[in-house]
């Protein structure tokens, strides 16, 4: 996996597989060993990609990261205000 994340396109299917079956050992590593952030950086690189942190999540709680996200911003009208603000833009 981390011969995958060096390449310059990973195999994001491939990723996803792998990070699914190796979920165990993942979370087992870091309870017990407690590694340093800068160790599960290297042992994990896929880890710390935008979708595989939706998906870690995930896979600990049973939610969608993203849909509790917006739906935080919805409970507080964040969105109003920033697309008042700057006028839908970004």
């Amino acid at each position: 996996m981390v011969d995958e994340m060096k390449k310059k396109t990973p195999n994001g299917a491939l990723i996803k597989q792998k990070m699914d079956l190796t979920y165990a050992l993942r979370r087992n590593e870091v309870v017990k060993d407690k590694p340093a952030i800068t160790q599960i950086c290297q042992h994990w690189p896929a880890l710390f990609t935008e979708h595989q942190v939706c998906l870690e999540f995930s896979r600990v709680v049973g939610k969608s990261l993203r849909q509790d996200f917006y739906e935080a911003l919805d409970h507080h009208r964040l969105m109003e205000i920033f697309k008042a603000k700057w006028g839908g833009l970004g």
